[in-house]
């Protein structure tokens, strides 16, 4: 979370607290924020309080700061999580009108030993980074093609699409390998990000978008193989993706690759009264 809020924009709203025990113990934290360009009255908040300090109000003590602090600053709703193996968690959530929007969750794929040779690929589709074609001619197509593709994606369908600006501020300071296109000849048909985590020896895959009238051509396989071979070059050996339970076409794509689902998390959402 620290590396998250170092990176933070200066123009992005934020509010981190930490509850302290008369010892001095931090016995709980909690965070309101948004980013620059997301979607208008949305903010995200989060509470944290370890087991051995739970019962005692901490929580909900931070919760309503964090809260006040989002209405402040113009929330119309809050959107938060729990992981999927924490029922009383999501109880306690519930309780203070949190509501269940969707169900995400892990999964990892070990690159040791993998052979793509097994997959074929669409024909007549190139796979590259930005790094083989750069400038903004192609980062434009690539955002446009996202743009194109987020509606039908259950993660991304609810949410206000950023503007160029914004979308390029969001991996900005990546290397340009991490923009993962596929290309039928000059245009770009498919998309995905890759986020580099070398300290978890891990590259994570956000947003896989392919333009509508080249799906089910396995164009979406392609660019994760790419994605693939883009995270050996920086020596990393397992892929991390979340996906929506709903997102039927991706996790096809997931399970032929060999992914394996692990825990994942319950989206809440709570709407804020109208003054």
């Amino acid at each position: 979370m620290e590396k998250a809020w170092r990176s933070f924009p200066a123009d992005g709203v934020r509010l981190q607290l930490i509850a302290e025990a008369e010892d001095g113990a931090q016995v709980g934290y909690g965070f309101a924020r948004r980013y620059p360009g997301e979607m208008a009255g949305r903010v995200v908040v989060h509470v944290l309080v370890p087991p051995d300090a739970r019962g005692h109000g901490v929580g909900s003590a931070l919760l309503a700061a964090v809260e006040r602090f989002a209405a402040e600053h113009g929330a119309e709703f809050l959107d938060s999580d729990v992981r999927d193996e924490n029922p009383a968690a999501l109880d306690w959530a519930r309780r203070r009108g949190y509501e269940i929007l969707d169900h995400v969750f892990e999964s990892t794929l070990s690159l040791a030993g993998f052979d793509e040779s097994r997959f074929a690929q669409a024909s007549g589709v190139s796979y590259f980074t930005l790094a083989d074609r750069p400038g903004e001619a192609t980062e434009r197509q690539a955002y446009e093609v996202e743009r194109a593709a987020a509606p039908d994606n259950p993660l991304y369908a609810r949410d206000e699409f950023p503007s160029f600006a914004d979308w390029r501020a969001e991996w900005a300071g990546r290397p340009a390998e991490c923009l993962v296109l596929a290309a039928d000849g000059d245009r770009i048909v498919g998309t995905t990000l890759l986020e580099l985590m070398p300290e978890e020896g891990a590259a994570y895959t956000g947003f896989t978008g392919v333009a509508r009238a080249y799906r089910g051509r396995g164009v979406a396989l392609g660019l994760k193989l790419q994605s693939f071979r883009v995270a050996r070059q920086f020596g990393l050996l397992t892929m991390k993706t979340n996906n929506h339970a709903d997102n039927q076409p991706i996790l096809a794509v997931n399970r032929k690759l060999g992914y394996v689902k692990t825990a994942g998390f319950y989206g809440l959402r709570k709407r804020l009264a109208a003054e």
